[in-house]
């Protein structure tokens, strides 16, 4: 007699008949929305701790203002070298960094 072999309700296999694991990505979006709400409460709930943990986030603020230059850069630089077509990728892309900046 053969296995029962039907998918499971979301209709979503891999080819060895389990379900998926669930993306890193998905993890990392519940864990900013949970730190936004505890910022909320705790500023809220204790104010004046809310204010001794400021330069917490001024820092942090400042390494993601640090890593957005670079970030935009290569997606720039890798964008262009995929194109078909490199003399028209590098005019595009000259243009496309003069109007960011």
């Amino acid at each position: 007699m053969a296995a029962d072999t039907t998918p499971p309700a979301s209709g979503r296999t891999e080819p060895d008949g389990t379900k998926p694991k669930k993306e890193r990505i998905h993890y990392l979006y519940l864990a900013v929305i949970g730190a936004v709400a505890l910022g909320i409460l705790v500023g809220f709930a204790a104010p004046d701790t809310a204010v001794e943990l400021k330069p917490i986030g001024e820092g942090f603020v400042n390494l993601i203002k640090m890593l957005i230059s670079p970030i935009i850069f290569c997606t720039i630089v890798l964008g262009s070298a995929r194109c078909a077509r490199p003399r028209r990728s590098a005019r595009s892309a000259v243009s496309r960094s003069a109007t960011s900046w």
